[in-house]
């Protein structure tokens, strides 16, 4: 999976995990299932844990959550 590159973090939106075999997790981001090591613009996943995705770009690291509604 490769999106634009000039997609920003702001742009991702982490609606839901799905829990796999042996931490084989996949996420939806931005209506997509993602694995890791999946790149969405410059970004690449690097971990999918139960309530979080982290994402690496170069040096600099990320996390995206599952938004709750109120």
């Amino acid at each position: 999976m490769n999106y634009n590159s000039d997609i920003e973090i702001s742009d991702l939106i982490l609606a839901g995990i799905i829990s796999g075999k042996d931490g084989d997790n996949l996420a939806i981001i931005n209506n997509t299932i993602v694995k890791s090591n999946d790149k969405i613009g410059h970004f690449v996943i690097y971990k999918i844990e139960q309530d979080k995705v982290l994402l690496i770009n170069g040096q600099q690291s990320y996390e995206l959550k599952i938004k709750k509604e109120d």
